[in-house]
C-alpha cells in the first residue's frame, strides 16, 4: 500500500487539481445560466462573477496542486538516493542485516553501522 508513494501523492495531485477544474467550471457556468433572463441571452449582472469564478478557481485548483505534488516528488528523490546510498533497489528482495549493538538495519556494503559506528564483521557467507 505505501510502496511507490511519492508516485501515488503526484498522481492524487493531478486528480485534485482536474476536480478543482471541472468543479470551476461548473459552478461558474451555473451562476451564469441560472441567473440570465428569457429575454436577454446572459444577465451582465451575473456574467462576470461566472467568468471570475471559472478563471480563478481553475487557477486556484491549479497552483494549489504544486504543492502536493512537489511533496510527491520530493519523496520519489528522497527514495531514489536512499536506494543509491544503500545499493538496493525498492523492488530488491534481499535479506536483512541488524547490528548487533543497536539493531537499526545494516547493508551487505557497509563497514561500519551507520547508527553507532560500531565496525561490522562481516563474514563471507553472510554477505552472499
Amino acid at each position: 500500500m505505501f510502496s511507490n508513494i511519492g508516485k501515488k501523492i503526484k498522481v492524487l495531485a493531478e486528480v485534485l487539481a482536474l476536480i478543482g477544474i471541472v468543479v470551476s467550471i461548473i459552478w461558474g457556468f451555473s451562476i451564469i445560466i441560472t441567473n440570465s433572463d428569457s429575454s436577454t441571452k446572459f444577465n451582465n449582472d451575473y456574467f462576470l462573477p461566472g467568468i471570475k469564478i471559472i478563471v480563478i478557481g481553475s487557477l486556484l485548483s491549479w497552483i494549489g496542486s504544486f504543492a502536493l505534488y512537489g511533496f510527491g516528488a520530493l519523496i520519489e528523490s528522497v527514495q531514489h538516493i536512499e536506494n543509491n546510498i544503500c545499493g538496493n533497489s525498492v523492488n530488491e528482495t534481499s535479506k536483512e542485516y541488524f547490528c548487533s549493538a543497536c539493531k537499526s538495519r545494516i547493508y551487505p556494503e557497509n563497514t561500519h553501522c551507520l547508527k553507532c559506528g560500531r565496525k561490522i564483521e562481516w563474514q563471507e557467507s553472510t554477505r552472499n
